[in-house]
This record gives structure tokens, sequence and C-alpha cells, in this order.
């Protein structure tokens, strides 16, 4: 007789990616499941600048229920909340962002701070990456690598991402769009170099207006063939992307990102950095990668030049982002779940 697997699934709310891994488990007759919502947890009166009191209730809270029920396995979905470990059991993960892809935040406003915190937060992860019978859900290769590096087991599965929403105008136009936080780390100032390469073009960047000062920044060095638009809606920016011939994107070491598809959904060509999870999404058959400014450039100057090869790439993009389906997001859940139970549990 199959053992019974008791598991219990972190999460804050049980919609987006939560609702597909609980529903997975929930199909599994092998598994006995527990879903702790820990955004119920919060005591009414505690707000964010208490939040270390809100995360040792959590834990006390995740402790009780692991010593009741005699679990197995916790399934932790909660965002980059890997500080969550309970010793004798196997810990689970779903993670969104390589291992440190990157600096602090803070390191684009002062460099030798953010350098110095990432030293430290280093090597806490270290101290945290250690530990015995992990397991990895990860967004991307280029996310799971990072952990493989410390012997961490694994699965790539790729966000759900609804294609359907997104369309190809008939009438493409020479506009190239880039889609991101208006906050430092993003790089948009790459993309401006890149945008006064190819004047012949129009630029426009979308993103939320997260650094007020960063942004009255972009709109004093940005050439005239840049539009910035804050905060806009989600119509208009699938509007803009369907008339987009290419979407560009300067950003390095993200962990799968989303935008990129969106573009892909909408027809525009990728034109990314060489960098994380656009090493695995944007193949020669859809795309172009390039290393520096001037590179890519050349890229959306020659296709330009060269309109078939264009609509060939974009045709490619647009059924290469099927693969990213929630259908297919469900299939790697299972394959990952049946990875984790043979190392762990046979």
């Amino acid at each position: 007789m199959a053992r019974t697997l008791k598991t219990i699934v972190l999460t804050q709310g049980t919609k987006g990616w939560s609702s597909y891994f609980i529903k997975v488990l929930q199909r599994k007759r092998d598994v006995e499941l527990r879903v702790l919502d820990l955004s119920r947890t919060y005591l009414p009166f505690f707000n964010s600048f208490l939040t270390p009191f809100n995360r040792l209730y959590e834990e006390q809270y995740i402790k009780s229920n692991v010593k009741k029920y005699d679990v197995d396995l916790i399934l932790n979905i909660l965002y980059e909340r890997l500080g969550i470990y309970i010793d004798g059991l196997v810990n689970a993960y779903y993670v969104h962002v390589p291992y440190r892809g990157g600096l602090h935040p803070i390191a684009y406003y002062r460099p030798y701070i953010g350098k110095a915190i990432n030293i430290l937060l280093k090597g806490h992860d270290y101290r945290l990456l250690s530990r015995k019978n992990m397991f990895v859900f990860c967004n991307s290769l280029a996310t799971c690598a990072s952990y493989y590096r410390f012997n961490i087991p694994g699965e790539v599965v790729y966000y759900p991402f609804n294609y359907s929403r997104f369309y190809s105008d008939s009438n493409k136009l020479d506009i190239a769009v880039s889609i991101g936080v208006f906050s430092r780390f993003k790089m948009h100032e790459t993309t401006l170099e890149i945008a006064r390469l190819v004047r012949n073009v129009k630029f426009i960047i979308i993103g939320h207006l997260n650094d007020p000062k960063y942004f009255a920044y972009l709109r004093r060095i940005k050439p005239p063939n840049v539009i910035l638009i804050p905060n806009a809606p989600e119509e208009l920016k699938i509007r803009l992307l369907s008339k987009a011939k290419f979407y560009v994107h300067s950003r390095r070491a993200e962990g799968l990102g989303v935008a990129n598809l969106e573009g892909m959904a909408s027809g525009a060509v990728p034109i990314v950095v060489d960098s994380g999870a656009f090493r695995e999404v944007v193949t020669p058959d859809v795309g172009f990668r390039w290393k520096t400014p001037e590179e890519a450039a050349e890229y959306i100057e020659f296709l330009l030049r060269h309109p078939n090869i264009w609509q060939e790439l974009s045709n490619n993009a647009r059924r290469k982002v099927r693969f990213f389906s929630p259908e297919m997001f469900k299939k790697r859940i299972e394959k990952g779940l049946t990875r984790l139970s043979n190392i762990y549990f046979t």
C-alpha cells in the first residue's frame, strides 16, 4: 500500500500560481493536504513596521500545525521566504529569482553600502542553502542553476502565462516597448542608450512609478524618440504592445521576465540583454540577445532592413509563448512533485 504523504502548503492567499499547486496536490490520492493561508494569521493591529513580530507569530503557527498533523512535507509558495525551515521533514520552495542574481537595490543609489549589504546577505543565504532535505520549484532554468550549486534538487516550473489576453495588430509600427518599474535596478538608462542609437524608432517605456526622483532623472536625459508612461492602465499596455515591432529589456539576471513574454505574445520581437532566463527563452528562432547597447541597436536596424526575417521571428515568438501556458504549468508541477517524492519518499 502506497504511503500517504502528509503535506502542508504555505501561501498568502489561494489565487494565482498558489491555486495551481493546491489543485494538483488535491488530486493526488497519496497526499493528505492542509493549506495554511498566512494572510489570515496577521493580527489586526500589526502593520508593516511590526513585520518581525508577524514573522515570529507565523513561525509558531506553522510549527504548531506541523506537530499537530505529523507532517512529512512543507511546500512553501510564499514569495522568496527561504527563511522558513522546519527540521526533521522535507522543505520545498517555489523560488522566483536566481540566488543573489543581482546587487541589493540600494546598490544602485549607494554602491558601497549596497555591496556591503550584499556580502552580509550572501553569508546569510549560504547558511540557509546549506541545510538538508530541501527541494526547489524554480520559475526558470537560470533560477534553478543557482540552487543546484548547493546540491539542492529541483524542477523548472515556468510561470503560468495567460497569452490569450495579448494580440498582434496587423499594422505594426516602428515602435520598441520596454516594461519595468521606474526604479534604478531596472536599468532604463541602458534602454535610453539604445534609443539614442536608433533614432528612427519610437521607444516607449512603461512601468509603475516606484521612484519619482529616478523617473524625473530619466525625463531629463531621455532622447526625443523616447516616451515614458508611468502607471499605464493594462488596456493601454496591451494596445501599445500590439503595435510594437520590438520588445527591449535591459535589466540583467531576470528570473523569467514575464514582460518579455507579454511582448512575444503581442508579436514584438524580443531584443533583450544576454543574461538570466532570457538565455533559455529568447532563442535565435524568436529574437536576439545583446551584450552592449550598440549590439542591440544593430539588431533593430537589421530587422528594419529585413522585414521578412522580422515577420518570421514575430510569428515564432507568438507560438513559443504557448510553452508557458497554465496547462504546461500544471504538468510541470506534477513532474516536480514526482521527482521530489522519488528523491525523499521512496
